[in-house]
């Protein structure tokens, strides 16, 4: 998921949120290197958890009225055990 125009400063507490939530879920942040004017965040974990958390940060971002681009990839998820 891509985050316009945000510093990922601004994006700590709701990736500590979602860490707290989804037990397990491994979160990575990358923020743009050469201007500072988006971050990619990705979220990994079991298929329904990191769909969920997914979701739920999208949903999060979204209700700020933040600018998101959905970047996700045909990769297969972890599979549930």
């Amino acid at each position: 998921l891509r985050v316009h125009d945000v510093p990922e400063s601004e994006l700590v507490e709701l990736m500590e949120d979602l860490l707290g939530q989804f037990k397990g879920l491994r979160l990575s942040s990358l923020p743009d290197s050469n201007n500072r004017r988006f971050v990619e965040l990705s979220v990994k974990g079991l298929q329904t958890q990191a769909a969920e958390a997914f979701e739920v940060m999208r949903a999060s971002l979204s209700a700020r009225s933040i600018q998101l681009s959905d970047l996700r990839s045909p990769a297969s998820p972890k599979k549930e055990k």
